[in-house]
């Protein structure tokens, strides 16, 4: 694996250098992208984001600048990228965006311990609390100095993944990184409240609609569900559903949680749990990934049979 002098050299030696991250991407993966453009940019780059997603309608994150330019349509990598550096997604099916590899200088920067090395080049440290985090430290091995929009972006990405500072990957670093951040003078409670605090009205309605379906299961698992129909009669988006598998945690006694969803057809599923419970392991027998305590899978199965599949797995760990 490449340190931060390779990358350095790499980002030195490119004019125009692409970006992208994975397919509904989650504060983490926005943050990260978007903290190491504007560095990208103090260096006098060509640098463009490449992104199946369209953020312009994002909810939770609008207040991150730039977002509203980022808006779906340009997702393929041009012949004229000398480096396209993908973040915090952890295998190649989820990219959002369409390079081709053989012609492409690939760079992946991700913090996912499943991460499937796919990239030419590759950064993955799984100790680290965020993508986020790891950019940090290549835009200060970069010599970039640190501004307001770049600090609003890396706080964003630590925030999201440590849950507000308050996961078990949250390290002593983490905290001093924050430091740095907060030392920028931006209104970091803003961006705070809007992450975590603030809900909208439909997705208060969203949660009431699923707090009325959740079950537990032998005083230890939690399984929720989120139908399109929820969705719908709730007036809410799929972005609305993220933070919902950690509702589950909250709950006494509760170490796993298990969110499964409607997605495009098929169901989109993400774990959660305390203690030494490997969740990653879980996900990764159906072709997913994640960390030890958050990850996630699609699958083809119905909504019935993952539920009693994912129960008995956890039951096996939970002897």
């Amino acid at each position: 694996m490449i340190n931060f002098d390779n990358i350095k050299l790499l980002i030195e030696d490119s004019k125009s250098i692409g970006l992208s991250y994975h397919v509904s991407p989650d504060g983490d993966a926005v943050g990260s992208l978007l903290s190491l453009y504007f560095a990208l940019k103090k260096l006098n780059k060509d640098v463009m984001i490449f992104s199946k997603d369209d953020l312009t309608n994002t909810i939770n994150l609008k207040f991150l600048p730039l977002i509203n330019e980022i808006n779906g349509e340009n997702y393929i990598v041009t012949s004229d990228i000398d480096l396209l550096i993908i973040l915090d997604c952890g295998n190649i099916e989820r990219i959002s965006c369409e390079v081709d590899f053989d012609k492409t200088i690939t760079l992946g920067i991700d913090h996912h311990i499943s991460n499937d090395r796919y990239c030419k080049y590759n950064f993955v440290d799984g100790g680290a609390s965020s993508t986020g985090e790891i950019v940090f430290d290549v835009i200060k091995n970069l010599g970039v100095e640190l501004d307001q929009d770049i600090a609003k972006c890396i706080y964003t990405s630590i925030m999201t993944d440590t849950g507000g500072l308050r996961f078990e990957c949250t390290s002593q670093k983490t905290f001093n990184i924050v430091r740095e951040l907060i030392a920028t003078k931006f209104e970091f409670w803003n961006i705070y409240e809007q992450l975590f605090l603030y809900k909208t009205f439909s997705k208060v309605k969203l949660l009431g609609l699923v707090y009325n379906e959740i079950k537990l299961i032998d005083n230890q698992i939690c399984v929720i569900h989120v139908t399109n129909e929820m969705l719908n009669k709730s007036n809410s988006t799929d972005e609305q559903t993220n933070d919902i598998v950690s509702y589950g945690l909250t709950i006494d006694g509760v170490k796993a949680s298990i969110l499964i969803k409607d997605f495009n057809g098929k169901h989109k599923v993400s774990l959660r749990s305390k203690n030494s419970i490997n969740v990653c392991k879980i996900a990764q027998k159906f072709g997913g990934g994640g960390h030890i305590k958050a990850a996630a899978f699609v699958t083809n199965l119905k909504r019935d049979d993952i539920e009693r599949v994912l129960v008995e797995e956890f039951r096996k760990l939970l002897k």
